[in-house]
């Protein structure tokens, strides 16, 4: 499987784990990358990913039990604050679907509350991906609005529970990956501009240490003392090589030629 078709089925595997509450099976898992072998390597490397985006494998775990203790008290205080809306029953709510498909905005504006709930039913689905829970829910909220803003297009021959719930899920969820991606695109930013400072860094460290090297001189004696002299031919370090062959007293030199630019960079 080639690297873009994987990517591919990836993000459609963690599509459908969202939708059913953060978890896929075995066998699921093995349909979208049928070529990967249980057990192996490439397997769990995969497993780890999921593990990382908090989807459970083989067994649905409860959503909350993913969610920080920042997010939990924005959650709590957002239902909170929602609780006095009234949920309709099922005929009166496709009534007022109906009347939001045809353009009245009293409806759009009823239907936008009763979905208010929903955001943060999804918007779990999206946590621990690096974006809070309250940005989350935010950005469902404004994709919600826009969305009732445009339910003329509907088509109303068919269920239309199905088909508005469908619409305004998919909207809404849709603004949220936007959102971590987004925020995921920014983090890999700044995690590549880390990566070019430190190795500018390393580069100017190394020039600095070429810099220091090429100022000094190794010299070998007939009795094999390598000394390393600096500009004015001072002595700055010195060593006998015990070997009288001069590659392993130039060996010995260079070696001395680093500690000495090592220790005048601890200083």
């Amino acid at each position: 499987m080639e690297e873009k078709e994987f990517r591919s089925q990836l993000m459609e595997s963690m599509k459908l784990a969202r939708k059913q509450g953060m978890c896929l099976s075995e066998e699921q898992i093995h349909s979208f990358f049928p070529d990967i072998q249980q057990g192996s390597e490439q397997m769990g490397f995969l497993l780890e990913y999921y593990k990382n985006q908090k989807i459970g494998v083989g067994d649905r775990k409860e959503v909350e039990e993913y969610l920080s203790m920042e997010d939990r008290n924005y959650l709590e205080e957002y239902l909170n604050g929602i609780s006095a809306l009234e949920s309709m029953e099922t005929e009166e709510l496709k009534a007022v679907m109906l009347s939001a498909i045809a353009g009245d905005q009293d409806a759009k504006e009823v239907l936008l509350q009763q979905f208010l709930p929903k955001t943060a039913e999804l918007a779990k689905l999206y946590a621990g991906q690096g974006v809070m829970l309250e940005d989350l829910i935010g950005e469902g909220n404004m994709a919600l609005l826009e969305a009732t803003g445009q339910m003329e297009c509907l088509d109303t021959d068919g269920d239309i529970l199905e088909e508005t719930e469908g619409f305004l899920g998919n909207y809404m969820m849709k603004a949220m990956e936007r959102l971590i991606n987004e925020e995921l695109e920014k983090k890999n930013e700044r995690q590549t501009a880390e990566i070019v400072a430190n190795a500018k860094e390393k580069n100017k460290q190394l020039e600095e240490r070429w810099e220091k090297m090429s100022k000094l001189k190794i010299q070998i004696t007939k009795c094999y003392l390598v000394q390393v002299l600096d500009e004015e031919g001072n002595e700055l370090k010195c060593e006998y090589s015990f070997s009288n062959t001069k590659k392993e007293a130039e060996d010995v030199g260079n070696r001395l030629l680093r500690e000495v630019v090592d220790d005048d960079n601890r200083k």
